[in-house]
């Protein structure tokens, strides 16, 4: 079983550091939903996004000394391990140098994107090794959720009451004209 979020509760995770000497010493202690004191979707049980809100994920992360410019990444896989998305922090701050101390960092996933059913969060701190990224850190399977659709006719699926197939389902913004 994948660590969830709920109520209160964060995952917490193992601590991993990269193993070569000039690579800056990461750990990351923390990802979960940034919500506290509250399900991370209001009404929903723990565990269970509504598919209509963002779902934030918060990786918190200790650089132990200076080195590669680093940044935050996640990838968001399906129960079937079929990859939805990577995404990565591409702001110009983590184009220099990354100095030491305690990193909090929140991806937005944004409403309307994931379909429904289980996905599962892996989460790293990468720096890039061109033409791939090196991983300082990372915790696969770190956080799992499942994605549900209150079926009221206002997500991607419309009123269709069936079953999409596929990762993602995005509501997207159509523009009709009768010609």
């Amino acid at each position: 079983m994948f660590p969830t979020f709920g109520y209160t509760a964060l995952a917490v995770l193992l601590l991993l550091s990269s193993q070569t000497p000039t690579a800056p010493t990461i750990r990351i202690w923390k990802v979960g939903s940034p919500h506290t004191g509250a399900t991370p979707h209001d009404g929903m049980p723990p565990g269970v996004v509504d598919v209509r809100r963002p779902i934030g994920i918060e990786i918190v992360f200790d650089v132990r000394r200076e080195g590669k410019p680093l940044f935050p990444k996640i990838k968001v896989i399906d129960q079937e391990g079929a990859i939805a998305f990577n995404a990565m922090d591409t702001d110009e701050r983590w184009l220099g140098p990354t100095a030491p101390g305690s990193y909090s960092a929140t991806a937005w996933i944004p409403g309307n994107l994931l379909n429904e059913g289980p996905a599962i969060v892996e989460a790293a701190i990468c720096s890039i090794d061109f033409p791939k990224l090196e991983h300082h850190a990372a915790v696969y399977e770190a956080v799992s959720f499942e994605v549900l659709d209150a079926g009221e006719g206002d997500s991607a699926r419309g009123t269709f009451g069936g079953q999409w197939r596929g990762v993602v389902r995005p509501l997207l913004d159509w523009r009709v004209e009768r010609v």
